[in-house]
């Protein structure tokens, strides 16, 4: 063959056609002129692979990684044999180099933390986990691996549920969700659990469930995933049935999938349980009851708000309410409160300069930390507060429900355009807006 280039192209024809015999010759036809040819040190290693020679594969794949690789196609297909090889080095080094080429590549960086995880940078794997999660903030994959890292490496094992939340030692059947941590982040997973525990307990079924950061943050040891079961997925008109304490079991035996959302007044009856399941574990109860403490002595009376920014740019749920609305309400009530201190959860660290009027205290004031979930801070204290607005997001939506103390309860509407009260208990659990609504 006179070059390279000419050799290349056939070779890609033959790997396209899957003429693995003869793009083997050319592979080495090109390799003894040019020993670090990256397509041809690929095709050579996948040949290898399909022939059953997976340390020669692995060799060839090693050298395409030292090449080094600058074609993000050639890289990503690297990745995807090195995965389940076994050299993690190799798919480290491979990894790092499609991220270079293509920073905004989510499936790579989430694939990189846990490579990081595996070798032990825990330091590195976090890192990864953020990188994805900035690519896409609502994705729950990343902030779940990074959270369950963190959580483990500063507390250990997860701790034992104590008698109230423990399940019973009795059980006629099983019911299990292994997506809970991948499906929706903080305030879904919290609906799902709930739900699953709830439905669990109708019709006394072991409850199986994967690690999630509930395991810590409310001492949930549930048992994990055992058997696969089928996968069923759940409708919200399912989710509001089998809440009835006497449905029937037709989830039993099933590895649901789904939101466990419906409207609120299907949980009422179970508002006891709902609570005490989520009460604070044992770890997290001394760094927020401190933290509730110092904002309790900036004023008597605690109006808390949620601004879900972040994630949410806009669509038919995903959709984030002004801050003139909550600007407005404040207008409206805080005369009227006996020493009032305004405390803010958002994801936007921007968010509190829109609110400097009224001198709010966000988490980084109250000198508590909870490594790999920071948000739990924020939503406990929603939890607590005298009068609380809310987001259109569950997270918000599920710490109104375990709030005991408030006299006052509202939420932005996309019709009204304002914020109305609302009973936590009984009313939908997010909000649809029109579409292509302007709320501004």
């Amino acid at each position: 063959m006179q070059n390279n280039d000419a050799a290349l192209e056939i070779l890609v024809r033959l790997y396209n056609a899957g003429d693995w015999t003869r793009a083997n010759v050319v592979c080495r036809d090109i390799l003894g002129r040019d020993a670090q040819q990256a397509t041809a040190l690929l095709i050579s290693g996948e040949i290898a692979l399909r022939r059953g020679n997976a340390k020669m594969g692995i060799s060839y794949l090693q050298q395409a990684v030292a090449a080094p690789i600058t074609n993000k196609s050639i890289l990503t297909r690297v990745v995807q044999l090195l995965q389940g090889l076994g050299d993690l080095d190799a798919l480290d080094t491979a990894l790092k180099a499609l991220v270079r080429i293509d920073p905004q590549n989510f499936n790579a960086y989430l694939l990189l933390g846990r490579v990081k995880e595996a070798r032990g940078h825990v330091q590195e794997a976090v890192s990864a986990y953020e990188a994805a999660s900035a690519i896409l903030p609502g994705h729950a994959g990343p902030d779940t691996a990074r959270a369950l890292l963190l959580l483990r490496q500063t507390w250990g094992d997860p701790p034992p549920s104590n008698s109230e939340k423990r399940q019973r030692s009795r059980l006629s059947g099983h019911v299990a969700m292994t997506t809970l941590g991948q499906n929706g982040r903080f305030g879904n997973q919290l609906f799902q659990y709930c739900f699953l525990r709830i439905y669990g307990e109708i019709h006394n079924l072991r409850v199986e469930v994967p690690d999630w950061v509930g395991r810590w943050l409310f001492d949930l040891n549930d048992p994990y995933p055992g058997l696969p079961l089928p996968r069923l997925e759940t409708t919200v008109p399912q989710i509001a049935a089998a809440l009835d304490p006497d449905s029937a079991p037709t989830l039993s035996g099933h590895d649901l999938f789904g939101y466990g959302q419906c409207h609120t007044r299907h949980f009422r009856t179970h508002q006891a349980r709902f609570r005490a399941l989520l009460r604070p574990g044992v770890r997290v109860r001394g760094p927020v009851t401190r933290a509730f403490e110092r904002l309790r002595s900036h004023g008597q009376t605690i109006v808390a708000i949620h601004l879900r920014r972040g994630d949410y740019t806009g669509g038919e749920f995903s959709w984030p309410a002004p801050s003139n609305w909550y600007i407005q309400w404040l207008e409206a009530v805080w005369d009227d409160l006996k020493n009032p201190v305004l405390y803010l959860a958002s994801d936007d660290p921007n968010a509190s300069t829109e609110f400097s009027s009224f001198t709010p205290i966000i988490a980084k004031d109250l000198n508590e930390k909870i490594p790999g979930a920071e948000m739990y801070l924020d939503f406990y204290i929603l939890t607590q507060a005298d009068l609380l607005a809310i987001s259109n997001s569950t997270f918000s939506m599920a710490a109104a429900m375990l709030n005991e103390n408030a006299r006052e309860f509202v939420r932005p509407h996309p019709i009204e355009r304002r914020l109305l009260s609302f009973d936590p208990w009984d009313a939908d659990t997010m909000l649809a807006a029109p579409v292509a609504a302007d709320l501004a």
